[in-house]
């Protein structure tokens, strides 16, 4: 279902729009972005603004948008909450779109979005890019993560997250479809060699499990919490993808859910790995060591966070050992620079 009908967007119709601030249009309310949608296509000469030799064109006067929902009754009647949850959800969905400048690809969301959300949210609608929120055009609040996907919903939580935050965290479909239905592509072989496109695939498989496992030990769930995050350790074996900063979550996880030992031997691999990596680059000419000094920049940060990871989760061990390497850096970087 969609908003504008195939007239609406054939050819060149509908490639963009652009945002103009009315001052018809109060800029501090919300509007529905159905009622919005139909305004921008508009054929009376009173709903369009001029542009210059482009003459009159359409446009949206607002970024404010808000979309029919659900009350939480039939939210859980419709399964996109539990009973238990309703009461830590905020059930309306108001956001505000990030661009002054719409193109035809940003439209289409838009449409589709609002089409379900008139027909009742009958049609699930999923967002594959779990590394960004720049996708979700303002509505990375109203996301839910369902294993290494989200799914837009009607309401948003009112807890915040301390990972990753966009959205909420289905917690228990998430370990299902990790623990029991993924399957792993022989990434738990060392023998296999996958090119860096394959591994752009495994980032989000390390990136959402986690959070899922955070999610878990934040609901006292620790147990659950170092099993997924051992299932995917052994599953996307580090010949496959070595421990850069995409596993950083899965340590920092791993402490979360008290499993301090596995937390440091992971935290450990992914700063020797960020050593070797800022010595490597040491090592090269002043011009292609300037070129990477933000790679050396983020190797020092990460290990910055897993020393203080560690330290605040009581493993003084681990926080010492990640000091040291984080003080050797810290001061190399000081003395090249002098």
């Amino acid at each position: 279902p969609m908003i504008w009908k195939k007239d609406d967007y054939l050819g060149d119709k509908g490639g963009y729009l652009r945002y103009y601030k009315s001052p018809q249009v109060p800029q501090d309310k919300y509007f529905n972005m159905i009622d919005i949608l139909k305004f921008s296509i508009s054929d009376n000469s009173s709903d369009k603004i001029g542009m210059g030799a482009e003459g009159l064109q359409n446009y949206y006067p607002t970024k404010n948008f808000y979309l029919p929902g659900m009350a939480a009754g039939e939210l859980v009647r419709n399964g996109l909450v539990r009973a238990t949850d309703t009461a830590g959800i905020t059930n309306e969905m108001k956001f505000t779109f990030t661009k002054d400048l719409a193109y035809k690809p940003n439209l289409a969301m838009l449409n589709i979005i609002a089409g379900v959300a008139q027909e009742g949210w009958k049609r699930p609608i999923y967002f594959g890019d779990v590394i960004s929120g720049d996708n979700f055009e303002g509505m990375a609040d109203y996301v839910k993560l369902e294993g290494i996907v989200y799914r837009l919903v009607p309401y948003k939580s009112k807890a915040q997250s301390a990972m990753q935050d966009i959205g909420s965290v289905d917690v228990d479909k998430s370990k299902e479809l990790f623990m029991n239905k993924y399957i792993w592509g022989n990434a738990h072989r060392n023998d296999v060699f996958f090119d860096s496109k394959s591994k752009l695939a495994f980032l989000s498989y390390r990136l959402s499990a986690g959070r899922i496992a955070d999610a878990l030990a934040a609901a006292g769930r620790n147990q659950e919490a170092v099993a997924l995050l051992d299932h995917v350790i052994k599953n996307i074996s580090e010949e496959s993808y070595y421990y850069d900063a995409t596993t950083y979550y899965l340590a920092v996880a791993y402490y979360h859910a008290g499993a301090a030992d596995k937390g440091r031997q992971l935290a450990m691999k992914i700063a020797q790995n960020a050593e070797d990596d800022c010595n490597y680059i040491m090592s090269l000419n002043d011009e292609k060591r300037g070129e990477l000094q933000p790679d050396i920049n983020q190797d020092i940060s990460i290990i910055n966070a897993l020393r203080h990871t560690a330290t605040s989760a009581g493993d003084s061990v681990g926080g010492a050992q990640l000091s040291a390497k984080y003080d050797a850096l810290t001061k190399s970087q000081q003395g090249a620079s002098l």
